[in-house]
C-alpha cells in the first residue's frame, strides 16, 4: 500500500505451481547465479509473474490489468469503467529472495481510473520481502511485506523511493519508526519520464532504495507487527517481489536481480 504519506531463494511453497491467467509458465525460474545481473522479465510475456488482485483469486488477472507490451509489463485500467472499486494489484515473481539487488525502471502516464483516492494518483511501487502470495485472503487491500513507493511529480507527496511498510515497521537511524510511509529526499520525477529505481537488500540487515544512482532511503531490521503462521519469527527476512498496480497506469522495464553472497 501507498498510502498517504544470500544469495539463496527462500522455500517457494506454492506459487510455483500455478500458471498466471496470462499464460504464464507453471515451471519455477532457476536461481541466478551469485553477482551477476539477470532479467526476470522476459520483455515479451508474463511468463513467470503471477497476479493477485483485491476481491479476485491469486492468478485472476482481472480486466487484463496487467500487461507485457513494447518491452515492458504495463499495469492498464481500461476494463475498470468508471468505479476502481478498491481492486488493488500486485504482480508477483515466482520466486522468493533474501539478499539481493534489484533494478527496473518505472514511468507513470494517462489518468487516474474514476473512483479511486487520491493518495494513488500519479502512485505505484514495488514490493519486497512479501507474504508468500497463496496466503493472502481473496479481499486483502494489501499483503504484508515492504515497499518502496514510487511517486509522480503532482503525487500527494514529493518524493520517490520513499518506504511504505505493510504491517510491519522498519528502524531508521536506530529508531523504531512505526508510519505507514516515510519519505526521503529524492523528488518525484515527471510523469511520462523513465526513472531507474534499485532496490538492495544486503545480508547485513540494511536496505537501501536508489533513484536514478543517488540514495533515497536506508533502514535496518524490518519486523512484522504481529506474528504469521507463514513467518519464521517477527524479523522479516525474505519474501516476494511484486509491481503494483494502484489505479494510475504505469509501466516497468529492464527488470533485473542480483543475489548477494553472504
Amino acid at each position: 500500500m501507498s498510502g498517504a504519506l544470500t544469495i539463496r531463494a527462500a522455500p517457494l511453497a506454492g506459487l510455483a505451481l500455478l500458471m498466471t491467467a496470462c499464460g504464464g509458465q507453471a515451471d519455477t525460474p532457476a536461481t541466478p547465479p551469485v553477482g551477476e545481473w539477470v532479467s526476470i522479465f522476459d520483455g515479451e510475456t508474463l511468463d513467470g509473474w503471477t497476479p493477485k488482485i483485491t476481491g479476485y483469486p491469486l492468478g485472476k488477472n482481472f480486466g487484463d490489468t496487467f500487461r507485457a507490451r513494447d518491452g515492458a509489463i504495463e499495469a492498464r485500467f481500461d476494463a475498470y469503467g468508471d468505479d476502481f472499486a478498491g481492486r488493488y494489484g500486485n504482480l508477483f515473481y515466482a520466486v522468493p529472495y533474501d539478499h539481493y539487488r534489484l533494478r527496473l525502471e518505472y514511468r507513470f502516464d494517462g489518468e487516474q481510473v474514476p473512483g479511486a483516492e487520491d493518495w494513488a494518483r500519479l502512485n505505484s511501487g514495488v514490493l519486497y520481502h512479501v507474504q508468500p502470495p497463496e496466503t493472502i485472503p481473496v479481499d486483502a487491500e494489501f499483503p504484508v511485506g515492504l515497499e518502496a513507493q514510487f511517486l509522480a511529480e503532482g503525487a500527494h507527496a514529493p518524493t520517490t523511493g520513499n518506504v511504505c511498510s505493510l504491517e510491519t515497521s522498519v528502524a531508521v537511524d536506530g529508531t523504531r519508526r512505526h508510519e505507514h510511509c516515510i519519505g526521503g529526499p529524492v523528488a518525484a520525477r515527471p510523469a511520462g519520464q523513465w526513472v531507474r529505481f534499485e532496490l538492495e537488500a544486503s545480508p547485513d540487515g540494511t536496505f537501501r532504495h536508489f533513484i536514478d544512482g543517488e540514495l533515497a532511503f536506508e533502514f535496518t531490521d524490518p519486523t512484522y507487527d504481529e506474528p504469521h503462521d507463514w513467518a519464521d519469527g517477527a524479523r522479516v527476512t525474505g519474501g516476494y517481489i511484486a509491481l503494483q498496480s494502484e489505479s494510475h497506469p504505469v509501466a516497468f522495464r529492464d527488470i533485473e536481480i542480483m543475489v548477494l553472497e553472504e
